[in-house]
This record gives C-alpha cells, sequence and structure tokens, in this order.
C-alpha cells in the first residue's frame, strides 16, 4: 500500500469510525476488537475436521502406499488404495516428508522433498469407511521410533482402527486404515 492509498485508507476509516490498532473496550463499557489472529496446525486440522500425519525421511527415495481393511461392510473396492513415489532421482529427494490426512469423504499422501511435491487422494462417498456410522471408536499407532530400514524393506507408519460398539450380539464393523513406506536405495 503506498502512502496516498494508506492516507485515504485512515482517512475512510476514521470517518466511519474504524481503528486499524487492536482496540480494548473501556472497563464498564461493551466494546469490540478487530485484528490479525494466529493458527495452530492443531486448531486447523481441527476447524476443517482432518486428522492429519507426518513422517520424516532421509537417505534414499520413498515410496508410501495405503492399505484399507474392513470387516462387516464394503466401502473401497480394493485393499491398496493409493500409492505415491518420489520420480525424482537427484540427491534433493533423498530427504524430505510424508504427509497423510484424512477428512470426511477424503483421503490424501503426499511426499515433499527438495527436488518435488506430489502423491495422490482418493476421493470417497460421504459414508464410506466409518463416516456413515452412528458411533464409532478409534485409535491410532504411529512409527513408536525412527526406523533405519534396508532398501525396499517395508515400515510401518501408521496404523488407524475404527470400530463401532457391539449391537444386538452382531460383530461389529471394523475399519483399519494402514500406511506403509519403503525407501529406495537410487
Amino acid at each position: 500500500m503506498n502512502r496516498l492509498d494508506r492516507a485515504l485508507f485512515l482517512l475512510l476509516a476514521g470517518a466511519i469510525g474504524f481503528s486499524t490498532s487492536p482496540g480494548r473496550a473501556e472497563e464498564g463499557k461493551p466494546g469490540s476488537a478487530i485484528r490479525n489472529g494466529e493458527l495452530t496446525a492443531e486448531e486447523l486440522a481441527d476447524f476443517l475436521g482432518v486428522g492429519s500425519w507426518v513422517f520424516e525421511y532421509e537417505g534414499g527415495r520413498p515410496r508410501c502406499w495405503l492399505e484399507v481393511e474392513e470387516a462387516g461392510q464394503k466401502t473401497v473396492s480394493q485393499k491398496r488404495v493409493m500409492q505415491v513415489e518420489e520420480s525424482n532421482k537427484g540427491p534433493e529427494a533423498r530427504r524430505g516428508k510424508v504427509l497423510f490426512f484424512l477428512r470426511r469423504g477424503d483421503l490424501q499422501l503426499r511426499i515433499n522433498s527438495g527436488a518435488s511435491r506430489g502423491g495422490a487422494g482418493v476421493a470417497l462417498p460421504a459414508d464410506a469407511l466409518w463416516w456413515g456410522w452412528p458411533s464409532f471408536s478409534g485409535s491410532t499407532t504411529r512409527l513408536e521410533k525412527p526406523a533405519a530400514p534396508r532398501p525396499g524393506e517395508e515400515v510401518v507408519l501408521l496404523r488407524h482402527e475404527t470400530e463401532e460398539p457391539r449391537q444386538d450380539g452382531k460383530d461389529p464393523r471394523k475399519v483399519v486404515l494402514t500406511l506403509k513406506m519403503t525407501v529406495e536405495d537410487e
């Protein structure tokens, strides 16, 4: 904003009684204030209804995939629903982050290295997996400690289990998401 624009803005703001500084209501009098806010990653995920997990890698090119297992229902047509890999073979591709996030109707798997950013996503019906169940409980197990896999060796990064309560003696439905990764040497 140049000086003329800023001066005009301040003149107009003063004419309508708007302040650009964070104001405080006088004690005992109702008032309001507007200011820029901050948002943590956790707050953003909560606002958007997103579950997200991130993992760091180094020493090779990653290849990641998500497996879905369902018991008592079939809302996903295949066990392996997504697969992504770092296609760049340069040294800058040998270090980066893997991001997995989900929200109702959407699964996303991303790789962000010094060489590239990319990934895959799967759109699902809003009642797929456990999203259409009236009630459920779940738990997530993450990589417990840093791993140093050999090239091509599978590592489980995350296992997310969701189950509905047992009703009327029937076995409850269950969904398990498993995020796996290998690091390729070349």
